[in-house]
C-alpha cells in the first residue's frame, strides 16, 4: 500500500485570520503522524487540507473544503510526495 512521505501546504488562508505560508509536514518512511495542537488550533482543517487531493470534496464536521476559501482570491497548492509500494525513500 502507497504510503504518504511529505505534505507540503502553501498560501492557506483560513478562518479570516490564520494563514499557512509555506509548511512541510515531513512522515519520514509513511510513518504514523500525531497531530499535537491546542482546541481550535486547527488539527481538522489541517487533516481535511492533506486529504483533498486524495478524496477530492471532502466534508468534515460538516464543512465543506470551500467554505474556508470565502474572503480569500489567492490560490493554495497542497502537494503531497508518495511512497510507492516496493520503493524506499
Amino acid at each position: 500500500m502507497a504510503k504518504i512521505a511529505k505534505v507540503r501546504i502553501i498560501n492557506f488562508v483560513y478562518n479570516e485570520n490564520r494563514h499557512i505560508y509555506d509548511q512541510t509536514f515531513d512522515f519520514g518512511k509513511g510513518e504514523d503522524a500525531l497531530l499535537n495542537l491546542e482546541n481550535g488550533g486547527g488539527k481538522t482543517v489541517m487533516v481535511q487540507m492533506m486529504m483533498q487531493p486524495v478524496v477530492p470534496k471532502l466534508k468534515l464536521k460538516n464543512r465543506k473544503l470551500k467554505g474556508y476559501f470565502k474572503n480569500t482570491k489567492s490560490p493554495c497548492y497542497i502537494m503531497i510526495e508518495w511512497i510507492l509500494d516496493g520503493q524506499s525513500k
